[in-house]
């Protein structure tokens, strides 16, 4: 057995998948053993945390991307650039203050919303977007165990908020 079947052999059995799929070729440069240890550690992680920001983005259930850059202050005067930046940076999360967002038809509720769940999901928290709309004439809108049990909301979704 070689010496790169023995490292794949290695990286399955520890759960790195990207050093066991990585091409080990000839480097342009040489570099120490413990540079390129790091190097390929690094890339695990960024392949992990890429994995897992991709997981979290699909357990959201977001119809679409809105970002906070997207939202015209202009037209819509009800809010303002400091309180879409307070929004944005996600602190009242981590204070564990509720949001109610209200407003006539047209005035960006939903934009919000999906902003602020885009922005989540990419800060590491889990994030569940589901339209009151629809979800109130399917289903009792005081029941949550009727969400839990047509599977939009997953067990690990225990507390609203989670990182």
């Amino acid at each position: 057995m070689n010496d790169v079947t023995l490292i794949r052999q290695y990286a399955k059995q520890l759960r790195l998948t990207n050093l066991a799929n990585k091409t080990f070729d000839f480097l342009s440069e040489p570099v120490s053993n413990e540079e390129y240890l790091k190097d390929c550690l690094h890339e695990e992680i960024m392949y992990r945390e890429g994995k897992a920001m991709l997981h979290r983005t699909k357990k959201a259930c977001l119809p679409t991307y809105k970002g906070f850059e997207d939202f015209d202050t202009d037209f819509q005067t009800g809010i303002t650039d400091w309180q879409l930046k307070q929004l944005a940076g996600l602190n009242w999360l981590d204070g564990i203050y509720n949001l109610i967002i209200i407003g006539p038809p047209g005035t960006g509720k939903t934009h919000l919303a999906l902003a602020i769940g885009n922005k989540a999901v990419e800060t590491g928290y889990k994030v569940f977007f589901s339209s009151m709309d629809s979800d109130t004439h399917t289903e009792d809108p005081g029941d949550f165990t009727a969400f839990r049990r047509k599977g939009k909301v997953d067990k690990e979704f225990g507390s609203p908020y989670h990182r």
